[in-house]
């Protein structure tokens, strides 16, 4: 067993009481920073952290995660309720007045939390508009209440001075991403760096900011917790039933793209879910998030995976038959031999909307494949049908 496998086993079982109340050793206490400054505490997210100032604001320090060495960005979260900005907050810092009433957001998971806030009013406009599938925004973009604002890459300027925005949330790029010109703009951008957490509950962890920008800490907090406390509680189920089956399946993930097939490493995320869930990846020994490989070598390094998980956005139906039409190599992979493949057509069903917030259904999903228990009815993925 690896030593990143025993890791989890010890989280799930050892530490699992510290965990319902906060975390194991590496619990960020709350503590002072100065004078009457105080650091939140945070349980799992290693690239933010948050301090309470006693003039009222709330700052929140980005790591940069390409860099931990130095910050990406520092947010001054200031009420409405103060009349000025205290003289505490920083030089440097982006000034955002909260709660954010007319927010730009440009990727789905985090319209999807907003969503589950009860925030969807203080969504002003989205860019990338095809590809989000929530009703809320398609039912806003068609009666007017939300603004199309083009493509996240190059959205349009025009339409985004329009709505007035009072903050625009957007994903960083190590190579900076060509935001020049909403800089320009005076708009607050928040950099939603929370994709680039290296573990589950990390990553989830980051709905406690956004719940302070919109004005719902509290809510934010408590569904936090209870997602924290399930996704624990399903480690746990999965290494108990570990005990009586030590047999940890090899998974695969999707499909080759035009030629290539993206394959999950050592930090993929992916990786990381299948661990928890009592499973191994075929390419876990490869280091990095992922890699380009062509698709003869995945069937020489991977054709006897036990079970194939394919993540797919179509109109209709993934089939076995449709898979042998499409690229009769698939026929020689073990999992589709034993009919182990399942699949979670991502137009249908709010994988990469809920996912990243919601790692407790994710992993319970998975270990259910792995491990059946009957404990867990599957919401993502079901299996492929002839």
């Amino acid at each position: 067993m690896s030593l990143k496998n025993r890791y989890y086993i010890i989280i799930a079982v050892t530490c699992l009481p510290a965990l319902l109340l906060g975390s194991c050793a590496g619990r960020q206490q709350s503590s002072e920073r100065e004078g009457a400054v105080v650091r939140l505490p945070l349980d799992y997210a290693r690239n933010l952290r948050l301090y309470s100032y006693p003039d009222g604001w709330t700052e929140a320090e980005i790591v940069n995660p390409w860099d931990t060495t130095k910050l990406l960005q520092r947010v001054a979260m200031v009420p409405d309720s103060l009349d000025v900005i205290p003289s505490s907050v920083p030089d440097g810092a982006t000034v955002v007045r909260t709660p954010l009433s007319r927010s730009l957001v440009t990727t789905s998971m985090h319209l999807s939390l907003l969503s589950e806030f009860g925030a969807e009013k203080s969504v002003a406009g989205v860019t990338d508009a095809e590809y989000i599938y929530l009703d809320y925004v398609r039912d806003g973009i068609k009666n007017g209440d939300i603004v199309d604002c083009g493509v996240t890459t190059a959205p349009t300027i025009e339409r985004v001075i329009s709505i007035s925005s009072d903050g625009i949330m957007i994903s960083p790029f190590e190579s900076g991403g060509d935001y020049g010109k909403l800089v320009k703009l005076g708009i607050p951008i928040i950099y939603t760096a929370d994709y680039m957490e290296p573990e589950p509950l990390g990553r989830a962890e980051w709905m406690r900011y956004y719940g302070m920008l919109f004005g719902k800490e509290a809510l934010a907090d408590s569904m936090f917790s209870a997602i924290s406390a399930e996704f624990i509680d399903v480690a746990q189920r999965t290494s108990e039933a570990l005990k009586g089956d030590s047999h940890r399946p090899i998974v695969l993930f999707d499909l080759p793209y035009q030629g290539v097939w993206y394959v999950n490493c050592a930090r993929s995320i992916n990786t990381t879910y299948v661990d928890m869930a009592g499973g191994d990846s075929p390419f876990g020994y490869i280091d990095g998030k992922t890699e380009a490989l062509a698709p003869e070598k995945v069937v020489m390094e991977a054709g006897d995976a036990d079970v194939w998980l394919i993540r797919y956005n179509n109109s209709g139906d993934l089939t076995r038959k449709s898979m042998l039409r499409d690229n009769p190599m698939v026929a020689q992979f073990k999992a589709f031999k034993e009919g182990n493949v399942y699949v979670a057509n991502t137009g249908e069903v709010r994988y990469f909307e809920e996912s990243p917030f919601h790692p407790e259904r994710l992993l319970g999903d998975i270990a259910e494949i792995l491990h059946p228990t009957g404990d867990h009815v599957l919401r993502y993925f079901c299996r492929i049908s002839e």
